[in-house]
C-alpha cells in the first residue's frame, strides 16, 4: 500500500550554522518527504547561500524567502500554504529528525487515516550543559491509534502531554482546519494547535525516540515566557481563542481535558482574574497547573535524589497507565 506523503517544513532566521543539518537529517531519511520547504525570513547571515547549494543537488528542497522579517509562525503559515503533501511536519532549523521518523509516522497515520496528526517520543539537546535528555512516554509498546476519547481520558489524567509540532506530523487539512498555527500565541502556538488537531480527530503514537529539539536559554520560547506582560497577553488570548465559535466543537473536550493547565500558574491567575474563564476551572485542569508548576518550580533547586525520586514515580504511573490501556476493551490495535 502506497504511504501518503510529507511536506516538511522548516522557517529559519540567521541558522546558517545549522540548518544543513536539519535538511541532511530530513535528506537521509529510509523514506524521504515529498518536499521539504525552508522558509528564509529574511536572514541576513549565509543560511540562503547554504539552502540554494542544496536546492541544486537536490530536487526536493525548496527555498521561498520573505523580503521582511514577519516572524517564526507567520514564516512557518506561508510554508504550510505552499505546502501539497498529506500532512506537514513544522521544525525548527535548529532540531532534527532521527532515523525513521518520517516511514514510521507514515506507516501509522496510513493504517489509522482517521487520525489528525501522529506523534512520538522526543528528545531534547540542552545546549549549555551538551546533554541528550530523552522523553519516553512509555504509553505502549507497539505504535497505536487514541481516539478524541483517549486523548481527553490521557491528558485529564496527565499521562499524555500537550502536544508538540516538533515531534507531530499533522493532516494538512486538519492544521488548516485549526487555525495553522496562530501568530498571537507566539512561542505558545506549537503547543495550541496540534492539542486541538488531536482532541478532534485522534491521533496515532509511536513509542519511539524520533526527533531531537535544541534547548537554549536564548530560545524563542525561553525568552518569551520571561517576558511577564506579554505572557499574560498571549495567555488571555489562548483563553479567548479556546471559547471562540471556531471551536465550539471541541469546547467540551477543551473542558474535560484540561490541556490547558499545562500553561502552569500564570494561566490560573489569568483564569482566576476573568470570571469568563471560570468554566475551565475543572479538577483536571487544577491537577495539571499543580503538576506542571511544582514540577517547573521544583526541579531546578531539587537535590538530585528527589530529582530521581520524581523519575521514577513518573515512570511507574505510565507503567501503570500502560497496564491499563492495554487492559482496555476500547484501546487501539497494534499498527
Amino acid at each position: 500500500m502506497a504511504l501518503p506523503t510529507l511536506s516538511a517544513i522548516i522557517p529559519n532566521y540567521n541558522h546558517g550554522h545549522c540548518i544543513g543539518r536539519a535538511l541532511h537529517a530530513y535528506l537521509a531519511q529510509s523514506v524521504r518527504p515529498k518536499e521539504i520547504i525552508v522558509i528564509d525570513d529574511a536572514s541576513t547571515d549565509d543560511s540562503v547561500d547554504v539552502v540554494e547549494a542544496l536546492t541544486k543537488q537536490e530536487p526536493i528542497v525548496r527555498l521561498l524567502r520573505n523580503e521582511k522579517n514577519l516572524g517564526t509562525h507567520p514564516a512557518a503559515n506561508r510554508g504550510i500554504d505552499h505546502a501539497s503533501g498529506d500532512y506537514v511536519h513544522v521544525t525548527a532549523s535548529d532540531d532534527e529528525v532521527l532515523p525513521g521518523f518520517v516511514e514510521q509516522s507514515l506507516r501509522a497515520l496510513s493504517q489509522y487515516p482517521q487520525a489528525g496528526l501522529c506523534w512520538s517520543d522526543n528528545m531534547t539537546y540542552d545546549v549549555e550543559n551538551k546533554v541528550h535528555n530523552p522523553n519516553r512516554l512509555r504509553l505502549c509498546s507497539v505504535p497505536r491509534y487514541f481516539s478524541p476519547a483517549e486523548i481527553v481520558e490521557g491528558l485529564a489524567r496527565n499521562y499524555i502531554p500537550c502536544f508538540s509540532g516538533h515531534s507531530s506530523v499533522i493532516q494538512r487539512s486538519a492544521l488548516r482546519e485549526a487555525g495553522m498555527l496562530i501568530p498571537e500565541l507566539h512561542w505558545h502556538a506549537d503547543g495550541f494547535t496540534p492539542t486541538l488537531v488531536a482532541l478532534r480527530y485522534g491521533a496515532c503514537y509511536i513509542p519511539e525516540v524520533l526527533t531531537c529539539a535544541e534547548m537554549s536559554p536564548r530560545s524563542y520560547m525561553r525568552k518569551g515566557v520571561k517576558q511577564r506582560r506579554r505572557r499574560r497577553e498571549v495567555l488571555r488570548y489562548m483563553l479567548d481563542l479556546a471559547q471562540s465559535p471556531q471551536y465550539r466543537d471541541i469546547y467540551p473536550a477543551i473542558r474535560r481535558s484540561g490541556f490547558l493547565g499545562w500553561f502552569d500558574v500564570p494561566i490560573l491567575i489569568e483564569v482566576l482574574r476573568h470570571p469568563a474563564y471560570w468554566d475551565l476551572l475543572t479538577v483536571p485542569f487544577l491537577r495539571r497547573v499543580l503538576w506542571h508548576g511544582l514540577k517547573k518550580n521544583v526541579s531546578g533547586i531539587s537535590p538530585n535524589c528527589l530529582k530521581h525520586m520524581y523519575y521514577c514515580l513518573r515512570n511507574r504511573y505510565r507503567q501503570s497507565m500502560r497496564r491499563s490501556l492495554r487492559e482496555s476493551a476500547s484501546g487501539g490495535r497494534p499498527v
